[in-house]
């Protein structure tokens, strides 16, 4: 009788199809039966990333919009964070996927020469660019200069 269950079991799981996650490259099984490091996206099941990107900025203006990462030619960035240091606190920083793209993310201002770390990819995987070969951006208020680091991946 323990054998005719296993057999049973095992003909669920082989014959069950869990899909394959947003980006093409998780497994086509559960994750927990191939024990692979996946994320829940609301949608799919997605690898979880690690950063191997990081974009130095130092004493950019960001009066007008400022290209802070230009990912590899056939790539998207994924950002999962940054620190940030505010020259002149005049007002938020506005990152946006493309130049005169969506904005993506708004930062507060900070105290002048204080860091300010913001962690997009601790509980999950950041954001991902909407194309291949957008830039990310930054804008200010006028006199705005950003000192510090983004970070992520491209794929």
């Amino acid at each position: 009788m323990k054998r005719l269950i296993l057999a049973l079991v095992l003909i669920f799981v082989a014959s069950t199809t869990f899909g394959q996650s947003s980006d093409g490259l998780s497994p086509s099984s559960s994750p927990a039966v191939n024990n692979w490091n996946n994320l829940w996206n609301g949608a799919s099941w997605e690898r979880q990333r690690a950063v191997n990107v990081f974009k130095n900025v130092n004493a950019l203006v960001i009066t007008s919009e400022s290209t802070v990462w230009t990912p590899t030619s056939g790539k998207k960035f994924r950002l999962m964070g940054m620190c940030l240091t505010q020259g002149v606190v005049t007002g938020t920083v506005t990152l946006k996927d493309n130049t005169a793209g969506i904005t993506i993310l708004l930062i507060p201002p900070n105290t002048i020469g204080t860091s300010s770390c913001h962690y997009l990819g601790i509980a999950g995987n950041g954001i991902l660019s909407a194309a291949v070969n957008n830039v990310l951006t930054a804008t200010g208020a006028s006199t705005e200069t950003i000192t510090g680091f983004f970070f992520g991946t491209e794929e």
